[in-house]
């Protein structure tokens, strides 16, 4: 009976050993060399999820290894239409130049132009002032949030007449080497629009939420149809501008 005890307490030491040295240890599913503590040689399903917090919750990816990534809490949803997402960094901000005036030959009625800005902020020296072209550079690559805003003033003769006669403002991204349309928002201008003492003019805004790998590339641009419908009579061309002070582009990287 004594020499059984002893076994009994010794192996039950060497058992406990065990158990304890697998907490600490490293598991392998479909693996016989796991490099994390626990390393999935395969697909990964998991059934059933917690509810949980939009405003606290935190976002999950993989590398190339396929080595999970904690991405980061945000306070505020992802993706919205509100104005300065509080999610993340701010990589690009630009804004401010002269006006544009259509009546000067600026731009061209029914032809996309780009819109450039004064580059604010550069985080990373990816913003190209000259042409407008945000680029994502090496190790940069992920998920962007990037807001357009574009202020176009249309003031009235002094004796306007409101007929409904009325062109379109239009902005939009151009994404990659095609500028493929990424986001867009349209408004109509009407001529003869008059605010006694205040200004006349559209605001427009696009959002955007996008995926951009290390070479892709995206321009805040803008487009206007109908332009000299939009203002009383043809002297009134030199009226219709893009007020680039108070126009910008944010470019926020979020993971």
């Amino acid at each position: 009976m004594k020499k059984y005890f002893k076994f009994s307490v010794v192996s039950l030491l060497l058992l406990f050993i065990a158990l304890s040295n697998i907490g600490y240890a490293q598991v392998g599913v479909n693996t016989a060399s796991p490099t994390k503590e626990l390393d999935v040689n395969g697909e990964l399903r998991i059934r059933n999820t917690p509810d949980g917090d939009k405003l606290s919750d935190v976002f999950l990816s993989t590398d190339a290894s396929g080595n999970v990534q904690d991405l980061g809490t945000f306070r505020e949803l992802v993706y919205a239409h509100m104005e300065q997402p509080k999610a993340s960094n701010l990589v690009v901000r630009a804004t401010g130049g002269t006006d544009l005036v259509f009546g000067n030959g600026d731009w061209v009625n029914n032809t996309g132009t780009t819109l450039l800005l004064s580059e604010v902020t550069d985080t990373a020296n990816q913003y190209d002032p000259l042409t407008g072209l945000f680029t994502v550079g090496a190790g940069n690559e992920g998920f962007y949030y990037i807001e357009g805003r574009v202020i176009l003033e249309n003031l009235p003769e002094a004796s306007a007449v409101f007929d409904g006669e009325s062109g379109q403002f239009r902005i939009f991204f151009g994404y990659n080497s095609s500028f493929a349309l990424a986001q867009s928002s349209i408004l109509d201008v009407f001529r003869g629009r008059k605010i006694s003492g205040g200004f006349v003019g559209q605001d427009a805004r696009v959002y955007s939420f996008i995926y951009m790998e290390a070479g892709d590339n995206i321009k805040l641009r803008f487009h206007t149809y109908g332009t000299m419908n939009m203002n009383s009579d043809p002297a009134g061309q030199n009226n219709i501008k893009i007020i680039r002070n108070s126009s910008r582009i944010d470019i926020y990287r979020l993971f």
